[in-house]
């Protein structure tokens, strides 16, 4: 499945949620302002909690609100 698909899956999978919990690993180390700024846009509209092991401190400085 490619990206387009699996956004696709994960906006249908989220549209009736609540509330939502998101765990972003070490792999999000790397991640761009632009990668964030993508979840930020797929999380609108939703109640949620991030929870990230990642310690780059990118994540405070990103448009997701913390």
């Amino acid at each position: 499945m490619d990206n387009n698909g699996i956004i696709s899956r994960f906006k249908n999978d989220i549209e009736d949620c609540d509330m939502l919990l998101i765990g972003l690993g070490s792999e999000w180390k790397s991640a761009d302002a632009g990668d964030y700024a993508a979840l930020d846009k797929l999380l609108a509209k939703h109640n949620y909690f991030v929870v990230t092991s990642c310690d780059d401190g990118a994540i405070m400085n990103s448009t997701i609100n913390t």
